[in-house]
C-alpha cells in the first residue's frame, strides 16, 4: 500500500520520496520565507492607494464603480505582471541563492517532479494573491 502523506518515508516499494513530499517541501519553504508575506502586503497596498488616489483626485460626486475599477485595472496591471514574474523567478532562483540546489538535485526525485511542484506552488500562490487582491479592491471600493 502506498502512503500518500507528505514525508511518508519508505513505503516498501523503493520509493523514498514522492511528488507529494516534494510539493510539501516547496510549500513549507515558501510559507516560511519573508518574501511570501511581503508580497501579500505589497499587493494589498495597491488597491488601497488607488482607492485613496481616486477619492482625492476627483470631486466626491463624480466617484463611481466604473471610474474606480478602470483606474484600478490600468494602474495595477503593471504591478500584477511584475509581481507575478518576480514570484515565479524567486521560487526557482532561491535554490541558487540559498545554496540548496545541490541538495535538491541529490534527492531521489526526478527533475520534472521538482519543476512541477514548484509550478504548482506558485500557481496556488498566484490564486491566493488574486483572491486577496479582489477582496481588497472590493473592500476599498465599497
Amino acid at each position: 500500500m502506498i502512503d500518500l502523506l507528505p514525508f511518508s518515508g519508505y513505503d516498501g516499494t523503493g520509493e523514498i520520496f514522492s511528488a507529494f513530499s516534494v510539493l510539501y517541501c516547496e510549500i513549507r519553504k515558501i510559507i516560511r520565507a519573508n518574501v511570501f508575506w511581503l508580497v501579500f502586503l505589497v499587493f494589498a497596498f495597491g488597491p488601497i492607494m488607488m482607492g485613496v488616489g481616486t477619492i482625492l483626485s476627483s470631486n466626491t460626486g463624480d466617484i463611481n464603480w466604473q471610474m474606480y475599477l478602470t483606474e484600478l485595472l490600468s494602474g495595477l496591471a503593471a504591478l500584477g505582471l511584475i509581481g507575478y514574474t518576480f514570484i515565479a523567478a524567486w521560487v526557482f532562483g532561491r535554490e541558487y541563492t540559498d545554496k540548496t540546489i545541490k541538495d535538491l538535485l541529490a534527492k531521489p526525485v526526478s527533475r520534472s517532479q521538482i519543476v512541477l511542484s514548484k509550478m504548482l506552488c506558485f500557481k496556488v500562490w498566484f490564486n491566493k494573491l488574486s483572491v486577496m487582491e479582489f477582496l481588497a479592491q472590493m473592500g476599498i471600493g465599497w
